[in-house]
């Protein structure tokens, strides 16, 4: 009778349990959807600023090389800082493509995130405003230096 009554008690405490549990998730699913919401959103705004600057690459392939067939015209301190710029700017993005790479998967980048667990979800949103931030720097960076390196060439063709 005790073990019947034991085992009814370890049952019941399982169950309540599981139901709590239960009765906590739900009440963070608002919550959850709210999170995964603000990242996809944000995910969305990430990736077309890495989709504007990504096309600006092959100018600036073009104005090294152009650069550096005119280099004998050039001001020599002008035409160091502007190549710099230019490489300094083609390394900010290969180093955030990888690093971005290295913290979201194909599946968040196209199809969102599906991941549940609210500390999770506030890391990744964390994790994409930074990255996000980082692109916006990026952009001005690179749209300022390939406009510089551009007006230099003009002056000297």
């Amino acid at each position: 009778m005790k073990k019947i009554a034991l085992s009814l008690s370890l049952i019941l405490l399982v169950s309540l349990s599981f139901t709590s549990c239960q009765d906590e998730n739900k009440k963070d699913e608002p919550e959850v959807e709210e999170l995964q919401k603000k990242f996809n959103e944000k995910m969305k705004e990430t990736i077309a600023i890495h989709d504007e600057v990504m096309p600006k690459m092959t100018k600036i392939n073009l104005l090294l090389t152009n650069l550096e067939k005119e280099s004998a015209k050039l001001p020599e301190d002008e035409y160091n800082e502007a190549m710099g710029l230019l490489q300094e700017s083609h390394e900010e993005m290969m180093s955030w493509m990888k690093k971005f790479s290295n913290y979201f998967d194909s599946k968040e980048v196209n199809s969102g995130i599906s991941i549940e667990d609210i500390d999770e979800l506030k890391a990744k949103n964390e994790m994409l405003n930074s990255f996000k931030e980082s692109a916006e720097e990026m952009q001005k960076n690179m749209n300022r230096n390939i406009e510089n390196a551009q007006e230099l060439f003009d002056r000297f063709q």
